[in-house]
């Protein structure tokens, strides 16, 4: 099986238009998976297997937004130095003020160790 050929280059726009659509993607499965959870708890020990299907999709889920990480940073080496592209009222679309400031390079979020014992919040 031979792989299509991915361009070398994508209009900006776009760029962003279809990081955009992946993280919708990241925000539904996350949503399904809290629905799931939910679920479970509610149905006890009888949602094994749901659990194994929901675990599966968490993996995924880390895993795509692992490598869009790595991709997003590598991509950003290659910009230039000068250009910047203005956020002005779309900042304010980012609801978690945490990631807004992150986002323009205040106050970077931070990473919560795997190992972490915290309490895990359900709404």
């Amino acid at each position: 099986m031979t792989r299509t050929r991915l361009p070398d280059h994508i209009d900006l726009r776009d760029f962003f238009k279809h990081l955009a659509m992946e993280l919708q993607h990241f925000s539904s499965t996350a949503y399904g998976i809290e629905s799931k959870v939910g679920e479970l708890i509610s149905d006890g020990i009888r949602g094994g297997e749901k659990l194994r299907t929901t675990l599966q999709g968490l993996d995924h889920l880390a895993q795509t937004a692992n490598y869009l990480a790595i991709f997003i940073d590598s991509l950003s080496k290659s910009a230039d130095q000068g250009s910047t592209i203005h956020v002005g009222n779309h900042i304010d679309l980012v609801g978690l003020r945490s990631l807004a400031e992150a986002l323009v390079g205040h106050a970077p979020r931070q990473t919560i160790p795997a190992e972490s014992t915290g309490d895990v919040d359900l709404f």
